[in-house]
This record gives structure tokens, C-alpha cells and sequence, in this order.
């Protein structure tokens, strides 16, 4: 069973008076060993907390949605000194030293869940970072509770009403020494999931705008939503071929299918809080004046190698700065071309003044490059380049995009390129921008 709590959700635990309620449980699409927490209500029903989850976890069919009880205690409950009950008994004396009466929590939830099933329950508390500090979010256990006396198996010498049920369940499962069913749970917020790496907090909290979900553009947004961008909205009129799978991040269930749609689903997978939203068209200016998606997003991605896109984005005007960053690779991914700029609109002249030598260049090493069947620009399957050398790319190009976050230059140009003798890889030089000008 999996949660979202935060430092600012323990505030709003801290606010509620409710102490009991029905929590909803989610399965996680694909994977039914995961149920996560989507929302807490009061025993009559009204919303105490909300989780608030990306796409994977925003909606889904009723009939997938679990309701099963919660309570909330004022610290950990366990035995003195820190023992974890493992029976019955031994939880409601934990809970008793917290103010708990487990038995009248209980029967208040009791009457619905008399259907032969074995049900969860949720029991709250607020911990801190280290013992003896401060509590700065609420955690959760979760525990399967024994099966309530019901209709259908008649407890023999109790009534067949509910006072008689709930005598007959204090006797039979609360009052013998039943062990406990305690399921794993774990706190899914960001500060949690990300807590082995992750991007720095002003591209994480960014909308980025991906043009372009081919192979460099499929590979950085990857890297961008596991490092905890959770907002991207891509644009991107193609639709996958059998020959992108070489070096795509998607996968043969894809082709024929719209990179857009595929990739957002894909990328669904990697983060729970991510929102994404996927358009099956390339950018024009009419789509960045009137889409209000487009309109908001605060950090521009280019990975078309299109010089139509380039002179689309010198053409609009955002209603403030963004951050442009304009990835391409040249044959077979040994070179690598980034440029970064911050303003209202892209300077797509100083565009071509910087990179026109490079791109030149580029196309007299394709003319000289033997393809196995004819095909145009580096979109095409037949552009040489390795899945390695793709990823290896990616991960440069997003270093280059964490540095231009940080900078925000006003138009500045990084070539970077794969070192390599007798086939021997020896890594990556960044080229200075004089020789830069110069080299080709």
C-alpha cells in the first residue's frame, strides 16, 4: 500500500478533527501488487484529505476503487519501549496509550464490511525525520483485519443481528491472541522516490514544452521525468516505424502508432506525479498562439532537428522569458549541438549565425556516410546511429539543460563531441566555441 505525505499535508492532518473515516484505494494500473491512497472521508462521507497523484493515478473506473476503514493516532503506537505489536491484543493496548479504543473504532465500520471478505485498515500517525525531533509528516500502516461474522456463516449461539455479530467477533478474533496481517507500506512523495538523485528544483517545478518525440527527444524526456519533471506537455506529428526501434526508447506494441500518445504513456509509468499531455502535431504558430498548454509552459525543448520549428519559434512571442534549449545530433550521434537562449521568443538568427558552420559540416560528412537505402535527415531509420550513442546524447544534453536553468544565457551555443581512435571509445570533449567557429 503506497501514500503521498509531505511536510505541508501533515499541516492539513494537523487541522482536521476527524479521527476515523473510509480511506480510497486505488490498484496501480499494472501492477496489482500496489494499491495506492487516492482520497480520506469521514464515517458520513465528507472529504477530509485528497492525494494528489499524476495521471497514472487521477482517474480510473469506479468499480477498480476499494474503500476500507482508517484511523488516526497522536504518535507511534507501539509497546514500551519501541516493540511492534504483533496480535490483537497487543495492538489495543498500543492504541489504548494512545487514546484508541480499537474495539468502538471498529464497530463503527463493522456493519459494512460483513461480506466474507478479509478487508484492510489504515492506522495514521505523524513521525519525525529523527528520533526525538520534530514530526514532519504523517506515515501509515495497513493490516488486513480478520473476517466479521456474516449472514452467510451464522455464529452458533449469537443472534442474527448486529449486536449479536459484534459479541461474537470480540469473543472469537479480538479477544484470542490472533497475529497480526500487516501489509508493506510505503510513502511515495517526491522528496521520497527522488531521494537517490534528482534534478534540481527549478527544472523539476518547470512545464517543459517537447518538441519532438523521436529517439534524442524520447531518450531526454526520460531522463527529465525519472530526475522529477512532472509537467510536460510533447508535440509531435509522426508515428513510429519498425525502423526507429533501434534506438527509440518505445517499443514494437507502438509502431504505426503516434510517438506523442506512446511516449506520454510510456513516461506515465516512470513518475506517479507526473502530468502529461500529448499532441499529434507538430508546432506551427497558430497552435503556440491559441493552445493554452503550449502557452504556459516555461521551458521550451526542441529535438526536431527541423529547421521549420527553428523559424517557428523566432516567429511567436510568449507573454514572458522562457528558457529555450534546441537539442540535435549529427551522423551517427558523434556530435552533438545545444543551443540555449532565454527570452520571449527564440533568436533563431543567432541561431543559424552560431551553428550554420556545424550544420554545413554536418551535411558534408553525411554526403560522404554510405546509408544502407536511401532516406532524408537524421528522423529517417536509416540515420546511423546506436542506441548507446543515443542515450549517451541524451544524458549530455541534459547536464547541458540543468546548466542552462541555472544560467539563463541569452543565446549561447555547446558543441560537444565522442572522442574515439581505432574504434576505441575515449569519451566526450566539450569544443570551445572559437574552435567552434573555426573547426569545420
Amino acid at each position: 500500500m503506497v501514500f503521498r505525505e509531505t511536510a505541508e499535508s501533515l499541516g492539513t492532518w494537523m487541522a482536521r478533527p476527524e479521527r476515523r473515516g473510509w480511506v480510497e484505494l486505488r490498484p496501480v494500473p499494472g501492477n496489482p501488487r500496489l494499491l495506492a491512497v487516492k482520497a480520506f472521508s469521514s464515517l458520513d462521507g465528507r472529504r477530509v484529505f485528497s492525494t494528489e497523484w499524476g495521471d497514472l493515478l487521477r482517474a480510473g473506473p469506479r468499480r477498480n476503487r476499494i474503500r476500507v476503514p482508517w484511523l488516526r493516532c497522536d504518535s507511534l503506537p507501539v509497546l514500551p519501549p519501541y516493540a511492534p505489536p504483533t496480535t490483537w491484543p497487543e495492538l489495543e493496548e498500543a492504541l489504548h496509550s494512545e487514546g484508541v479504543n480499537l474495539r468502538k473504532e471498529l464497530q463503527a465500520f463493522a456493519a459494512r464490511l460483513r461480506d466474507g471478505e478479509r478487508h484492510l485498515c489504515l492506522i495514521g500517525f505523524p513521525i519525525p525525520e529523527k528520533v526525538g525531533g520534530p514530526d514532519v509528516r504523517m506515515h501509515w500502516w495497513a493490516l488486513r483485519l480478520p473476517i466479521f461474522a456474516h449472514g452467510d456463516v451464522a455464529p452458533r449461539g449469537y443472534r442474527r443481528d448486529e449486536r449479536g455479530y459484534w459479541l461474537h467477533d470480540q469473543v472469537h478474533l479480538f479477544e484470542r491472541s490472533l497475529p497480526l496481517d500487516w501489509l508493506r507500506t510505503d510513502n511515495w512523495a517526491p522528496e521520497e522516490l527522488r531521494s537517490r538523485g534528482a534534478l534540481p528544483e527549478p527544472l523539476r517545478n518547470s512545464w517543459v514544452l517537447l518538441l519532438g518525440a523521436g529517439a534524442l527527444g524520447s531518450a531526454m524526456a526520460e531522463l527529465l521525468v525519472r530526475g522529477g519533471v512532472s509537467r510536460l506537455v510533447i508535440m509531435d506529428g509522426d508515428v513510429l516505424e519498425a525502423g526507429n526501434l533501434v534506438r527509440h526508447t518505445l517499443d514494437v506494441t507502438n509502431v504505426r502508432y503516434s510517438k506523442a500518445d506512446a511516449l506520454a504513456r510510456r513516461l506515465r509509468t516512470l513518475n506517479p506525479d507526473l502530468l502529461v499531455h500529448a499532441f499529434r502535431v507538430p508546432l506551427d504558430v497558430q497552435t503556440a498562439r491559441s493552445t493554452w498548454l503550449v502557452s504556459r509552459c516555461d521551458t521550451i525543448l526542441d529535438c526536431t532537428a527541423s529547421d521549420e520549428i527553428i523559424e517557428v519559434l523566432g516567429q511567436h512571442t510568449w507573454d514572458g522569458p522562457r528558457l529555450f534549449f534546441s537539442a540535435s545530433f549529427g551522423v551517427g550521434a558523434r556530435r552533438l549541438l545545444c543551443f540555449s537562449s532565454t527570452g520571449a521568443s527564440f533568436p533563431s538568427g543567432e541561431f543559424w549565425k552560431q551553428a550554420e558552420s556545424w550544420i554545413d559540416h554536418e551535411h558534408e560528412e553525411l554526403r560522404r556516410t554510405e546509408l544502407p537505402r536511401e532516406g532524408l535527415g537524421c528522423w529517417h531509420p536509416v540515420f546511423p546511429a546506436r542506441a548507446d550513442d543515443v542515450a549517451l546524447a541524451a544524458a549530455i544534453a541534459v547536464k547541458a539543460l540543468v546548466r542552462a536553468t541555472a544560467t539563463r544565457p541569452a543565446a549561447r551555443l555547446d558543441v560537444y563531441e565522442r572522442e574515439e581512435h581505432d574504434d576505441f571509445f575515449r569519451g566526450v570533449s566539450h569544443v570551445p566555441l572559437v574552435e567552434a567557429h573555426a573547426r569545420p
